[in-house]
Parts: C-alpha cells; structure tokens; sequence
C-alpha cells in the first residue's frame, strides 16, 4: 500500500466531456485529427478522464505520471 486514506477512483468519479446518449462522444471527434480532440480534453478535464465511443468507455492518461492514481 502506498500510505493514503483516499476512496478509490471509480469510473464514474473520472471527469468527462459530455456526449450524446447512444453515440458517446462520436460526434464530437474528427477521427482524421483524434490525438488533437483527446489533447484538448486533457487540457480542459485534467491528467486522467474518460469519453465514450458508442457503447465503449475509455480512460485516457494523459502523461506517465498520471497512471500513478492507479497505484
């Protein structure tokens, strides 16, 4: 154990950006420019965040050492 008295994350705890109820965040991608798209997310939600693609949910690390909440 690392030492900290935190809950841990659950998905649902993680930031996101809003999406449509059966297509995630689809629309909201150009999938020519998606490494953009998932930037501007980090800047605006933080390290660590998740979207959805359709039924899929997905978390994004957006630097090594944000994978440390794992931990």
């Amino acid at each position: 154990m690392h030492g900290t008295t935190e809950a841990p994350l659950r998905l649902a705890d993680l930031p996101a950006p809003g999406g449509w109820p059966l297509l995630g965040n689809s629309p909201q991608i150009d999938f020519q420019e998606f490494h953009c798209q998932l930037e501007r997310w980090a800047e605006e939600y933080g390290r660590v965040y998740r979207f959805r693609l359709g039924p899929g949910h997905f978390v994004v690390f957006s630097d090594l050492d944000a994978s440390s909440v794992l931990l």
